[in-house]
């Protein structure tokens, strides 16, 4: 599916080439082959962490808090149009809560998407300065010690390894 995505944006901004607006159809079209693509990727291994005691704990946690987001916007909305408190129409507020529980669901998606996006930014911030202080660090400690570089970037020092990547250049 992803290369049918692939091909179909392409296709769609063709005519980016010629000054002229893209396709619509082929991008929205490639969009949706790219979310199909994605979630037979995806499914399987959510299906996983669903079935796990972890899993099956979060997920009603999780229903709960959506539910629950749910309920206020609702009541919120209701007392906005009607200007009058929402304690008095719990129909309009239990259809516009169903409504609304698939916007929230998209929202919070959104929400641990993004929190798990600024977790591996920081992670992987700390493991480049970590790179960094090794890089500059390391230099002067291998003076001190008998030190052999491998072809397969690891420097081996007695007890302790120090991984490399690929396309840093070693000077020593």
């Amino acid at each position: 599916m992803y290369n049918v995505g692939g091909v179909l944006l392409i296709l769609g901004h063709a005519p980016l080439l010629l000054k002229r607006d893209p396709s619509t159809f082929f991008v929205a079209i490639a969009f949706l082959s790219f979310a199909v693509g994605f979630a037979s990727w995806a499914g399987p291994q959510l299906r996983k962490v669903w079935e796990s005691s972890l899993g099956k704990l979060l997920l009603p946690l999780l229903h709960g808090l959506v539910l629950l987001l749910s309920i206020i916007w609702a009541r919120f909305l209701v007392a906005e149009a009607l200007g009058l408190p929402p304690q008095d129409f719990d129909m309009t507020v239990g259809i516009w809560t169903l409504v609304l529980y698939v916007p929230v669901w998209v929202f919070v998606i959104a929400i641990l998407t993004f929190l798990f996006y600024v977790i591996a930014m920081v992670s992987i911030l700390i493991l480049e300065i970590v790179n960094l202080i090794l890089d500059l660090a390391l230099p002067l400690y291998l003076k001190t010690l008998t030190c052999r570089f491998r072809s397969d970037n690891v420097y081996q020092i007695p007890r302790i390894r120090f991984l490399t990547m690929p396309w840093e250049q070693q000077d020593f």
